[in-house]
């Protein structure tokens, strides 16, 4: 595993990365990013917390009505690949998510529908 792959079975295709930033934030995380000095992250989350409201379709800005689609950290690569910008020091659920453990993950889908 790598910061380019972190998991084994992770097909790097970024549908695990829909979900808004600080949506799964929990006080952990942000106790390690005050310790880590991540004073960015910190001031992202606050920013969200004051600036993105929630509506049937998802996340948006309350001051500019503009929509986000996915994380803000998510890194689209020229190959198609999509990595974590903050990798490093991301929410602990981003950490742990296992490949294929839910509708999120494309691998989950496809086992879903079974064989074509």
């Amino acid at each position: 595993m790598s910061p380019s792959n972190p998991t084994p079975d992770c097909r790097m295709c970024g549908s695990c990365c829909g979900p808004y930033f600080s949506l799964y934030v929990e006080e952990p995380d942000e106790e390690r990013w005050v310790r880590e000095g991540r004073q960015d992250l910190l001031d992202r989350l606050e920013w969200e917390r004051n600036h993105v409201r929630w509506d049937q379709t998802g996340p948006y800005d309350v001051e500019t009505g503009a929509r986000f689609e996915s994380c803000v950290y998510r890194v689209n690569l020229p190959d198609g690949r999509v990595i974590c910008g903050i990798h490093e020091t991301k929410p602990k659920i981003c950490l742990d998510y296992p490949p294929g453990s839910s509708e999120l993950c494309a691998i989950y889908r496809e086992r879903k529908a079974g064989p074509g």
